[in-house]
């Protein structure tokens, strides 16, 4: 029999929302399907943890750790760590996206602008 104590059942409740959640991105055509796919394999893989924890002693054995939980946790806080770079890298690349954008229209509207007064002194 398998014993669910208050933790497990949260976090499998957490992961059929999240599974719902990305669903309906899906649906909205606000997300991709194998942005789905990714989320729901994801899911699946913490409702097994959460059912059945011991399955992850022996990956945390491989890598020096006594326990299942450990492995989880320090793969989580390094995934976070990998997020939070990604997540830089994006930020700074479209601030720079975003200063040569503004760089080309200053200098296009003070070109027009130039144009615009030789236009009107030629005429004159």
């Amino acid at each position: 029999m398998i014993y669910l104590s208050l933790y497990k059942i949260i976090l499998i409740i957490l992961a059929l929302l999240s599974s719902l959640f990305f669903a309906n991105r899906v649906r909205n055509k606000r997300s991709t399907v194998p942005t789905l796919i990714l989320w729901v394999l994801f899911c699946i893989v913490v409702i097994l943890i959460a059912i059945f924890p011991h399955f992850t002693d022996p990956i945390a054995n491989i890598f020096g750790l006594q326990r299942g939980l450990d492995f989880i946790i320090i793969l989580g806080f390094a995934f976070c760590i990998f997020t939070i770079f990604k997540l830089y890298v994006k930020v700074d690349n479209m601030n720079q996206s975003l200063s040569d954008l503004v760089r080309e229209l200053t200098i296009e509207k003070e070109r027009n602008e130039y144009l615009e007064r030789i236009n009107k002194n030629s005429k004159e």
